[in-house]
């Protein structure tokens, strides 16, 4: 391949392409005209000597290569930005793009003071965060993001992570105002006969609090509580909950908001269970451990949090 004529704009384009899978939609992302993607991608194409971009009945989807491509482009990109800023990094000057993934709950409770100290300090920064429900990790393995905020914690087999504390929550119970079991203290067997919800944001079914009832409330194997529902979303689980005998956990802060205008009470976890609680974590690969945007990042995050 003869690179004296690559035009690393075509790489941008690319990335953008690859994430929206359409051209109408990178042309609005890029604020550009579609003539100019469709014949972006035609120079692709030729570059890549592959379609990389191909109808399906449902759209469009990419090619096997394509998605090899994918897991590399963002590798590429950042280190040719590297390489254009150097070994330092000057926020007030970076253009740089800052992505990271975090999860509705986790975004709500880490991002907002960071982003506005990022902004104020590195004004030509692009920060792009990605909310959509999937396992946390995922596209930090992949180099797609720089950071992912998270509760959960990574497998033994995810160890090129490093991670620090940037907070945690405290659970309680959301029900309507006049559910059955709304003015009296909860015990473990009153929610053990009750309807649960549970509210899987990363698509995940695994019920938590119900194996914390069987331990606790010493029930028998078979009278696990399973969730009668599973939600992605919590504006969602809390109208469910108001019309409804339905009982989700969330975080406190989620409930507090929720139930404002609206029938819904927050009750607060059983004795038993009122020690719960989850810490939130930042966490990286190591390819960016050493990157000196990820670094001045990081030192942010410890002065923040």
């Amino acid at each position: 391949m003869n690179l004296h004529h690559l035009d690393l704009n075509l790489l941008f384009i690319l990335k953008t392409l690859l994430e929206e899978q359409h051209v109408s939609n990178t042309a609005l992302s890029l604020n550009v005209s579609q003539s100019k993607v469709s014949r972006s991608l035609q120079k692709l194409r030729l570059l890549f000597k592959d379609e990389l971009l191909v109808k399906s009945a449902s759209g469009y989807e990419l090619t096997a290569k394509a998605k090899d491509i994918s897991s590399s482009l963002n590798d590429v990109l950042e280190n040719i930005g590297q390489l254009v800023e150097g070994k330092t990094f000057v926020p007030e000057h970076s253009t740089r793009s800052l992505r990271l993934f975090a999860l509705a709950p986790y975004a709500h409770q880490g991002l907002p003071r960071l982003i506005s100290d990022i902004q104020r300090q590195a004004p030509n920064m692009l920060i792009e965060v990605d909310s959509k429900p999937k396992p946390p990790f995922e596209s930090l393995i992949a180099g797609e993001v720089h950071f992912a905020l998270s509760a959960n914690q990574p497998s033994s087999s995810e160890n090129s992570l490093y991670r620090i504390k940037v907070g945690g929550f405290e659970y309680c119970l959301l029900m309507r105002e006049d559910h059955p079991l709304a003015q009296q203290d909860l015990s473990m067997a009153d929610l053990a006969g009750a309807t649960l919800g549970q509210i899987s944001l990363d698509g995940r079914q695994a019920f938590s609090l119900g194996a914390q009832l069987k331990s606790q409330a010493r029930l028998e194997p078979d009278a696990l509580p399973g969730a009668a529902i599973h939600v992605t979303d919590f504006c969602l689980a809390a109208a469910i909950a108001e019309s409804s005998d339905t009982i989700f956990c969330m975080p406190a802060s989620f409930a507090q908001q929720a139930s404002q205008g609206r029938d819904l009470m927050v009750k607060p976890l059983p004795p038993e269970l009122q020690n719960d609680s989850q810490d939130l974590y930042l966490y990286w690969h190591k390819r960016y451990h050493m990157d000196p945007m990820c670094i001045w990042v990081r030192e942010l995050v410890k002065q923040l949090f």
